[in-house]
């Protein structure tokens, strides 16, 4: 009998994420001690410690697997002293005024690293965030599928201008 657990894909998590934590490390460690990048990587299987590696998992289009990202929140909660320094981390990363914020449906599509799943499950996306929006998606089957996002917004909510106005706008 086969065991299923050997058999199982190792996890693998976006950069963003560990980005987001060492973001917030470097601001809370000012001059101390940082991340030990080599402890980091040590029990990786599948990757080597890179060359850069504070560039490499600050790159929101690398991935690590679950291991590194577990190990950065470890090291983080001791440098930091904060045993909720993850909610910290993401609190100080989505602040207001904060430059080149990405939209929740941008990391949901970098974090699942699927975009023909993210835009199936758009209109539930688009329902969370608001109660006047109805989003479709399908899909047109061809040698490269094309993928389609239909909008329909609630008659209450009200547009920067109407077709009326468009129309005799010059």
């Amino acid at each position: 009998m086969k065991n299923d657990a050997a058999d199982e894909k190792q996890p693998w998590a976006c950069c963003l994420l560990t980005g987001i934590l060492i973001a917030y490390i470097q601001e809370q460690a000012k001059g101390k001690a940082g991340l030990d990048y080599a402890r980091l990587f040590q029990d990786a299987e599948g990757l080597g410690v890179p060359p850069e590696p504070e560039a490499f998992l600050t790159d929101d289009n690398n991935w690590v697997p679950v291991r590194v990202l577990r190990e950065v929140l470890l090291q983080g909660e001791a440098l930091t002293g904060q045993k909720d320094f993850a909610y910290h981390a993401a609190r100080a990363y989505f602040r207001p005024g904060r430059a080149s914020v990405p939209s929740l449906f941008n990391i949901i599509l970098r974090v699942l690293n699927d975009p023909r799943a993210v835009l199936i499950c758009a209109n539930l996306f688009g329902a969370v965030q608001t109660n006047y929006l109805r989003l479709q998606a399908f899909e047109r089957p061809a040698a490269r599928p094309d993928l389609y996002l239909l909008a329909q917004f609630d008659k209450s909510a009200r547009g920067g201008m109407r077709v009326e106005d468009a129309a005799g706008a010059t």
